[in-house]
């Protein structure tokens, strides 16, 4: 083929990868439907009324994007509307990080689509985007290693239409799959002297700013191993180590204070150590074996979307077709050692991370694998049509469309009744009652959360609510005499009953009920004057945050006299309130929360005082009174405070982690790095060339 023919075919490769999307999700990529998971917000409590069950759900076992990542993203798209980083969220577990959570990709782009675009046409647009960056970046990998033109077809069109990708589509970690073939191709250009840092540097910082850790860990394998393969020189290797610190000094905004958290957390080994199913294997040949959730006849252990390694029979007989060259054969023991450890080979042990996932990257091997096999005959291409018809045919249920008045459907009016309720305190539910990520779409602040991760004081927190602790939902049964004080305590002003849970509508059976509610549960008033910020006039010393918590047995009690964790010998102010009485009736504050970052409360006292805010303690608050700085006190060790001498006083609590600081430096420092690349890398090219 000569050279012109050979690049008008891969203008028609791309093309066609362009395309795909759209015949995968015909009348919404382009159309007036949308690819969303939303349908599960019709059955939700937010969405229902007393009468009805709601709407129908397409696929069961996709709730994550619409009832925990959408909340999340709209919060986030909230604060940049604001010209504001999105560092905490005030609406899930009494206050927590919110860049930091690592799930949320708060600065990703793509995830900011809805700051220019229209909500429906941004998501169809993500949607389709990564579906050919996975296509894409796989061709061009392919290409590189030598496939032919239908070779990288081959390669895209399994790279994009595989399990992994499709199954997880609406989920950051298809995002972060999306881009592993670029940090490839990007490394291996380097390598072939075709290439510098930049390109490794732009795809491994997207990579990291995607927002699942987990995937970016094996992405990076997947791409670092080829590295490891090919790259040869000091002057190479330079090259792609100079790309990896630039791109991580990119996403150290967001990557510094994820770590800043985990460093705080135990919830990350919550979704460690999992395996795949050794049955799982048959679904690299044959779709939905053990049936599907979308049309309601999966016998399969575990979820669907975990379990799922399709590849389907034609890529897989084309890869296994290729062990007959050493680039196949090494490409077939790549993903051959990814499906052993995501089997349970206990080769990364050491790395947090959900290695039954790596099946993914096994499935992106085994596209390169077959793109590279295909044989350079003119057939070869009904090779490819029948590849990606069997790719289009399996994996047509996974993700579904809905119409455009379903997506972000407005919550029922009951629930915004509760929250002109709620007032500036919480709500809670017991049991799965108001789903509390899912609380945020209707203002609803919740003392609960799905958060990971999750510090070590808010987990005990949780365990004091709640000993079962169910992580990372962590759901409160019922209610307790154990748990009662610390709820109202908390700023709990109202519990949601699921009214079929006869346990938790029994541990309420002493609480006025809230009538008139068109509401699908029960609500009832837990302590409706709750205050979420007051002033006390004595303390109590704790010497750590469990002997705190189980101190509060009295609500009011507690109120008046407040735990507080005192580690070394107490300043003068707090020795004065820890020797009050605690009888004096406490002064309770309203808060001006002009932002989630950003608290100012006005407070005028004749003694000495501690002002309690209810809300999550975290190293990244600080508190100033009249413009100086204070001690912040950690409040039954989970909540802040902090103590005044006796006047008017204007205090403020603002959050800046250390993370976010460090991290803007650091991305400064490698927009710098950037810039500097193209000029350095000229300047050598123009040295070398005046010295021949």
């Amino acid at each position: 083929m000569h050279t012109g023919e050979r690049g008008r075919a891969h203008y028609a490769v791309l093309l066609v990868l362009l395309l795909l999307p759209c015949l995968l999700f015909p009348g919404a990529l382009p159309g007036s439907r949308v690819v969303s998971a939303d349908d599960h917000l019709s059955v939700h409590h937010l969405q229902r009324t007393a009468e009805g069950p709601g709407g129908q759900v397409y696929n069961h076992q996709l709730s994550d994007p619409a009832v925990q990542l959408r909340p999340l993203r709209d919060r986030i798209r909230d604060s940049w509307r604001q010209g504001r980083a999105p560092l905490w969220n005030p609406d899930i577990l009494a206050g927590a990080p919110l860049l930091a959570d690592g799930l949320s990709a708060a600065c990703y782009p793509p995830v900011l689509f809805e700051l220019l675009l229209p909500d429906a046409t941004a998501q169809d647009l993500r949607v389709w985007l990564h579906l050919v960056l996975a296509g894409v970046g796989a061709a061009m990998l392919a290409w590189l290693l030598g496939a032919s033109a239908a070779g990288g077809l081959v390669a895209g069109a399994v790279a994009m239409l595989s399990a992994f990708p499709v199954c997880r589509l609406l989920h950051p970690h298809a995002w972060v799959y999306a881009w592993t073939p670029w940090l490839a191709w990007a490394l291996l250009r380097v390598a072939r002297g075709r290439g510098g840092a930049l390109p490794v540097a732009l795809t491994w910082a997207a990579m990291l700013l995607a927002g699942h850790p987990q995937t970016a860990v094996h992405g990076g394998l997947f791409a670092g191993l080829l590295g490891l393969a090919t790259l040869r020189g000091r002057r190479v290797w330079g090259a792609a180590l100079l790309g990896l610190a630039l791109g991580s000094l990119l996403a150290a905004p967001a990557l510094l204070p994820f770590a800043e958290q985990l460093a705080r957390s135990v919830t990350v080994h919550v979704r460690t150590g999992n395996r795949l199913p050794v049955e799982a294997l048959l679904t690299l040949v044959w779709p939905d074996p053990f049936g599907h959730p979308a049309r309601g006849d999966w016998q399969g252990v575990g979820a669907h979307l975990e379990s799922n390694l399709h590849v389907g029979v034609v890529a897989l007989g084309l890869a296994l077709y290729g062990l007959r060259q050493r680039a196949g054969r090494w490409w077939m023991g790549g993903a051959a050692l990814a499906l052993a450890v995501a089997l349970g080979l206990p080769l990364l042990f050491f790395v947090p991370a959900n290695h039954a996932r790596l099946g993914g990257m096994a499935g992106l091997a085994i596209a390169v694998a077959a793109g590279l096999a295909l044989p350079r005959r003119r057939w070869a291409w009904a090779l490819v049509v029948l590849l990606v018809a069997e790719l289009l045919w399996a994996r047509r249920s996974d993700q579904g469309t809905i119409p455009p008045e379903s997506f972000r459907a407005p919550v029922a009016s009951w629930a915004l009744d509760l929250q002109a309720m709620q007032g500036p305190g919480r709500i809670s539910g017991l049991g799965w009652a108001i789903q509390p990520d899912t609380g945020m779409l209707a203002g609803l602040r919740d003392v609960r959360g799905y958060e990971l991760p999750v510090s070590l004081e808010t987990e005990r927190l949780m365990a004091a609510l709640d000993p079962a602790l169910v992580r990372p939902w962590f759901p409160v049964a019922r209610l307790r005499s154990s748990n009662r004080a610390l709820l109202a305590f908390s700023a709990v002003r109202y519990l949601g009953v699921v009214a079929a849970d006869e346990a938790a509508v029994a541990s309420v059976g002493d609480l006025v009920e809230i009538s008139g509610l068109d509401a699908p549960l029960r609500i009832f008033e837990l302590d409706p004057g709750a205050p979420r910020a007051w002033l006390a006039f004595a303390a109590e010393g704790s010497g750590g945050q469990e002997q705190a918590l189980r101190s509060i047995e009295d609500a009011q009690q507690a109120r008046r006299r407040p735990p507080v964790v005192v580690q070394g010998q107490p300043s003068p102010r707090l020795a004065q309130l820890l020797a009050g009485s605690g009888e004096l009736p406490i002064q309770p504050v309203e808060i001006d929360e002009p932002w989630a970052e950003r608290q100012e409360l006005a407070v005028s006292l004749t003694r000495p005082g501690l002002l309690v805010v209810a809300d999550a303690w975290a190293p990244g608050w600080r508190a100033t009174v009249d413009g100086v700085a204070a001690p912040l006190l950690q409040v039954a060790g989970s909540f802040r405070g902090v103590a005044l001498a006796p006047g008017e006083h204007q205090v403020v609590f603002t959050y800046r982690p250390r993370g976010w600081v460090v991290g803007l430096w650091l991305g400064a420092l490698g927009l710098l790095g950037l810039l500097l690349v193209p000029v350095v890398r000229s300047w050598g090219h123009r040295r070398r060339r005046d010295g021949n």
